[in-house]
């Protein structure tokens, strides 16, 4: 009705419970020529916009692996955990690393706690691998990212770490600090930038 009325439309995550309903709002939003957008917060996790411009540098080369180990606590229904909160993971290594062509998935429950790796291929070339189990104390994240030259990680939204490519093998031995570039909040100060739900995205 909102696509309809002419007006765009902004909606939670996920854009439908199967399939077929995110395809049907996608074909209405064409077809009333209107923008549709989902809240998928971690695209604007400051962390995530740190290594997102990273990644869109030269230096940086072609994403060629991200690694995702994504943590939750455990969820009575599998299914709600994926579309409610891992689905994260997967718009993330989509949006990182670009649209997705092929992959596995291998699941395992025991005990009623789930784990599942999903590997995606990349239409850039790019793999991803993501890890997502619901048998955590508490959410847990780590995303490893590595371009041609450089690779950049995120631990907990709160930190992140460049490193560039070593000259030679010898350098890579070196604890040269300029190999190396560091971002962590700074949770001592009350500010907006270091509010959690900044920080989440």
């Amino acid at each position: 009705d909102v696509l309809e009325s002419g007006r765009h439309l902004f909606v939670e995550k996920p854009p439908g419970v199967d399939l077929a309903l995110a395809e049907q709002l996608r074909d209405a939003a064409v077809r009333a020529d209107r923008q549709m957008m989902v809240g998928f917060m971690k695209r604007f996790a400051t962390a995530y916009r740190h290594v997102w411009s990273v990644t869109r540098q030269e230096t940086f080369g072609t994403p060629r692996l991200l690694t995702l180990d994504y943590a939750h606590v455990p969820f009575d229904d599998f299914r709600d955990h994926l579309l409610f909160m891992s689905v994260h993971p997967f718009d993330t290594a989509r949006w990182l690393m670009g649209d997705v062509v092929g992959g596995t998935v291998h699941r395992r429950t025991a005990d009623g706690l789930e784990v599942l790796v999903a590997t995606l291929d990349h239409a850039e070339g790019g793999v991803s691998q993501l890890n997502i189990s619901s048998c955590a104390p508490r959410v847990q994240e780590r995303l490893v990212i590595y371009g041609d030259n450089t690779m950049a990680t995120v631990d907990n939204f709160v930190a992140v770490e460049v490193q560039h490519r070593a000259a030679s093998f010898a350098d890579c031995l070196d604890t040269n600090p300029t190999m190396a570039d560091c971002w962590t909040a700074d949770l001592t100060m009350p500010a907006p930038a270091n509010d959690s739900l900044t920080l989440q995205g």
